[in-house]
């Protein structure tokens, strides 16, 4: 597309000068000036073209997270993700991404147990990559310019901490218009996290709850938490 776009440029490029001087005197002809108002108007429209072809600002974003982690009795942890993502310009349909898991032998072999996107089950191709697991699935924006992710997995770790990876988001290159995080663990257990900080927001006899909400977050390191009992 783009190779037939600049051949026609080039062309119009060309014809215009030939048309734009003058006739010979005594030579019958349609007016010049007709030819070179049409050719300005495709040389104007091929350029436009041209530039569309090499600025194409079709793109996918990742727009906002809503992460919620649960500590269990057993010590391990339930990680529920939610990701929204918008297309800009409707070209692109589908949409390849990889999503990481944190390290298997620091926090427990990963237990996914479901994946959707648009509410609908998702296919995703599982693989491990520098002791990180890794899932690979597509995005679908067919006849609507957003679309929602949603993971459900569990892991164990031997220790009492657990990290969730936030600094992937920068691989976006922009910041998330809204990322929550939501932390819930036994009430018998104190919760420690450096980064980012969390606000506990409600606590009865079984249960304690923080969470976080930002906007314009461009995560500088991986959520880390620590518990233990009171």
């Amino acid at each position: 597309m783009r190779k037939i776009i600049i051949t026609l440029l080039m062309v119009s490029l060309i014809i215009t000068p030939i048309f734009a001087n003058p006739m010979p005197e005594g030579r019958s002809g349609p007016d010049p000036k007709i030819f070179i108002g049409v050719i300005s108007v495709i040389t104007l429209g091929l350029g436009y073209l041209l530039f569309r072809a090499f600025t194409n600002h079709d793109k996918v974003e990742f727009i906002s997270e809503e992460i919620t982690l649960s500590i269990n009795d057993d010590n391990s942890v339930d990680v529920e993700g939610v990701y929204h993502f918008e297309r800009t310009g409707n070209a692109i349909k589908t949409f390849e991404i990889l999503y990481p898991f944190p390290d298997q032998k620091e926090y427990g072999e990963v237990e996914i147990k479901s994946v959707t996107i648009n509410n609908r089950e998702a296919e995703y191709y599982n693989f491990e990559l520098n002791r990180y697991q890794r899932i690979n699935l597509t995005l679908g924006f067919d006849g609507s310019d957003k679309c929602e992710m949603r993971i459900l997995f569990t892991q164990k770790p031997e220790n009492s901490s657990y990290k969730y990876i936030l600094r992937s988001t920068r691989k976006w290159l922009q910041e998330l218009e809204e990322s929550i995080i939501n932390v819930n663990l036994p009430a018998s257990y104190i919760l420690e996290s450096n980064y980012p900080e969390l606000a506990e927001v409600n606590t009865n006899n079984t249960q304690s709850e923080f969470s976080m909400v930002k906007t314009h977050f461009y995560p500088e390191r991986d959520l880390l938490i620590n518990w233990d009992n009171k």
